[in-house]
């Protein structure tokens, strides 16, 4: 009687057990989804390669998906000036005349610097994105902000400005130039 027990008791356990397990399956549900990122990378993608966008614009799509600024560099490696951080030349002349010039991303600068070339007996400078993340070290390392700080700097003959960075661009970018000459190129 005892050994019949026994065997009922395993057959209610494993037919339960069974029964809870075709229950259970399909709420489980799929563990892998192979098509789940296929729409963000669609959509990333189109925008890297939309040649009507401009790197600040792709930058702000691309920020708009979610994606890390330091992400947002990488992909748009090749695109001078919105793989550093982005910028446009309102963000990189107000940071210029309000004395913030340790906020400047190496974008910026090299936005500024376009913005001053076009201006008649503005600098002549076409800085790539190795010399303007110089630039932006110099003035982060040394806490320069202001015209005037700058001015101290380059004349104090203990300081060095690396051989990266052109040279005068520092004096001619944030001395000698009036940032107020680009305002008409500002949207």
């Amino acid at each position: 009687m005892r050994a019949g027990l026994v065997k009922r008791v395993r057959g209610c356990v494993t037919a339960g057990l069974a029964a809870l397990l075709a229950l259970a399956a399909p709420g489980c549900g799929q563990r892998l989804f192979p098509d789940a990122a296929d729409p963000v990378l669609r959509d990333v993608n189109a925008i890297v390669s939309n040649a009507n966008l401009t790197g600040q614009e792709k930058r702000e799509r691309l920020e708009e998906l979610g994606l890390d600024a330091l992400i947002i560099n990488a992909l748009l490696r090749d695109t001078r000036t919105a793989n550093q951080f982005g910028g446009t030349l309102r963000t990189a002349y107000d940071k210029v005349s309000g004395g913030r010039l340790t906020q400047l991303s190496a974008d910026e600068i090299q936005i500024f610097a376009d913005a001053a070339r076009e201006v008649s007996g503005g600098p002549s400078f076409n800085l790539t994105d190795e010399q303007a993340q110089a630039i932006v070290v110099v003035l982060g390392a040394n806490n320069l902000n202001t015209k005037a700080q700058v001015e101290a700097f380059l004349d104090d003959s203990v300081n060095e400005v690396p051989a990266t960075v052109p040279a005068n661009a520092l004096k001619e970018l944030f001395v000698d130039f009036d940032p107020d000459e680009v305002l008409d190129q500002l949207p």
